[in-house]
This record gives structure tokens, sequence and C-alpha cells, in this order.
């Protein structure tokens, strides 16, 4: 079972699909990749992307009728990606939480500054959620010191996710190995990422958490969030250099410190589909 954590699949509601068939579009390639459910996490962005929760539940809605008719086995769950600003006080009166979870998917801002992002993650945490740190390997402020990059595209950066140990990966591409990097609800399931109150909880692993522990201690605001319970959700285009050079590197940091217990696609368009599920790595987003 594979879960799309993260996608702006929904037409209509941010920057993403301005249209039903180009959301349809994005539904086959995701399926095509083999992934069976996808949280559909449009953007709050006060002035920018504003659409109500109800809107977005209808949308939702709109499109899973769509998809049904059209007999593609994707399975919509609700969400939002919400702005660690100044209006996500408001935005905790009434969330759209991740499904039917108590986690909510948040993203730092361009001109975050650490006290800024402590202070509203804890402020998410108060109001009785699990904050879910969107793409934190394109975030500054979370880099990992001295963990350099491996090379090889998405496949050298996923390799012992992608590859059980001892079986090499067959020739289906990278389609076919994103089969085994999503095994149940996200690398950490809702059920595993949560405690018995609600409190965040990281995904088991082998050595994985030692070497976060070490890791991450050694970026105090990471420190902090890891502490605090959050959840991390890697891109898989961030993979594959997507969005460049130094957030590859980052991202294959943060894999090798154990800190992603989810990934998602982050698609907004039919065009980065086709990259980001594509074989070849690309390099085109800045």
């Amino acid at each position: 079972m594979m879960i799309d954590w993260h996608s702006h699949i929904l037409p209509g509601v941010d920057d993403g699909p301005t249209d039903i068939e180009q959301s349809v579009a994005i539904a086959e390639a995701l399926a095509a990749g083999g992934f069976t459910e996808v949280y559909c996490t449009p953007h709050l962005m006060r002035g920018i992307h504003e659409a109500g929760n109800d809107e977005v539940r209808w949308s939702m809605a709109r499109l899973q009728e769509r998809l049904n008719k059209s007999g593609i086995p994707i399975t919509l769950q609700s969400g939002r990606e919400y702005c660690l600003d100044e209006y996500l006080h408001a935005a905790l009166e009434d969330p759209l939480p991740l499904g039917d979870s108590r986690q909510i998917l948040v993203e730092l801002l361009p001109h975050s500054t650490a006290d800024m992002v402590r202070r509203l993650v804890y402020d998410v945490v108060r109001a009785g959620f699990t904050p879910v740190i969107a793409h934190p390997e394109r975030c500054p402020l979370l880099e990992l010191p001295g963990h350099p990059g491996g090379n090889g595209g998405i496949r050298g950066a996923l390799g012992h996710l992608l590859e059980p140990a001892g079986h090499p990966a067959g020739n289906g591409g990278i389609l076919e190995s994103f089969r085994s990097l999503f095994p149940g609800r996200g690398n950490g399931s809702a059920e595993r990422s949560h405690g018995p109150n609600g409190q965040g909880m990281h995904a088991p692993g082998g050595n994985g958490h030692s070497r976060r522990s070490s890791d991450a201690a050694a970026n105090p605001l990471l420190a902090y969030l890891r502490d605090l319970g959050c959840s991390f959700q890697g891109n898989l285009g961030s993979f594959s250099g997507f969005y460049g050079v130094q957030v590859k590197t980052t991202a294959e940091s943060m894999r090798d410190a154990g800190l992603y217990d989810r990934y998602g696609s982050d698609l907004h368009t039919v065009q980065q589909a086709k990259i980001v599920l594509s074989n070849q790595p690309k390099q085109t987003a800045g």
C-alpha cells in the first residue's frame, strides 16, 4: 500500500491543477506508480490561497467521484498544508488535519526564524495536534551539518529503502521501486506516529533512531522539533534533484539520519508528475 502524504491534486483551490482533467491526469500518473491513497493538502496562505475547508472537502468529493467513474484506483484523503505564519492561530480553531488523524501538515516559510518556528509549532501541539513538517530538506533552518549527500540520482539516494537487503531491484524502474518505499501507512504509520494521548512518536527502525538523535542534536531547532514529537515528510522530487543540488544533498543527509517517517509527491502539475515519477532524475526547479 503506497501512500502519498502530500499533494496538490485538487483542482482550483491553490496553485495546483486549474481543472479536473489535469487532476485526473495526475491521479493516473500516481496510480501507474503504484500509489493507492493520496492526501489532498492544498495550501492555506492568507491573501494568496484562501479556499475554505468546505471548498476543499467539496473539491475532494468531486474528484473522488470522477476517479471512481474512471476506474482509477486512488482513494483521496483530506488535509491542508498550513503555513507557519501569524494566521496559524486562527486556522487552528477549525483545522483540516490529515484524514481522520490528529496530524497537521505545516511548512516553514523562507523568511521564518527559528524562534518563530518554535513558537508556532508548539502552538500546534498545544492545540492537541501532531505537526508534520513538510519537506524539511527544503528548509535551510533545518539542515543537518556534516552529512554530505551521495550521488546516483533517486535510486542512489533511496537505495536502502527501495531495495530489500539481498534482493536487487529488477528493471521495473523507479515506479516499481516506489512500491517498497511506502510499506503500510507511510514509513511511520498514523498509528505508530501517535502516542496514547495523541502526541507524536518517531517511527521505529534499526539504528536510525540513534543516528537521528545525534544528528538532530547538531541542529538545535531540528532537535527541538524532534523532541516535541513532530513527524517529518520528505518530497520524492528532492531525491532526484527536482529542487536543485543543495536540496538533494540535504534530503540524502536527512534520509541517512533516519529523519523521515513518510514521503509525499508534492505534485502540482501534470508535467511535474511526469518528471518526479519518471526513471530519469531531472533538475528543473531551483
